[in-house]
């Protein structure tokens, strides 16, 4: 079952209670983002065309890093950007995490502050904690 609730800083969070609580430890970050790619591109057209993962990864090597952030890479910006208004709301912005809370790495400061500032504009934004909570958050955002 999908749990959808505000967090301490006053982010909406989605996780899979289930897979929260399983012993099996959860895939890494970067398979969550291709079963969000592979399952979100074929459900909603939307977000194939108009959705997209700016790749601001923490461990790009330092002159790359500066190189990037040269060229306007934004520390903190969220994983999923889904530039396609629905509801009212502008666009979404999606965190995504692993899909076990204590395997994840924390909201950093520049995430959270990314987070708030997109909602601040109207915009949906949210932490989801694996792709199957991610697809749950997408789903509400379209509905």
């Amino acid at each position: 079952m999908i749990i959808s609730a505000k967090n301490k800083h006053g982010i909406l969070c989605y996780w899979d209670e289930k897979l929260n609580a399983s012993k099996v430890k959860s895939p890494k970050e970067y398979i969550e983002q291709i079963n969000l790619v592979a399952h979100s591109s074929r459900r909603w057209v939307e977000v194939a065309e108009m959705g997209m993962h700016p790749v601001n990864e923490a461990d790009i090597p330092v002159r790359y890093r500066v190189k990037l952030n040269k060229c306007g890479l934004l520390k903190g910006a969220s994983d999923w950007i889904i530039l396609y208004p629905a509801n009212g709301r502008p666009y979404m912005v999606l965190e995504l995490k692993r899909s076990k809370k204590s395997e994840s790495a924390a909201i950093s400061k520049e995430q959270k502050a990314f987070l708030l500032n997109a909602e601040s504009v109207g915009a949906f934004a949210c932490v989801a904690y694996g792709y199957i909570a991610a697809l749950q958050a997408i789903e509400d955002y379209f509905q």
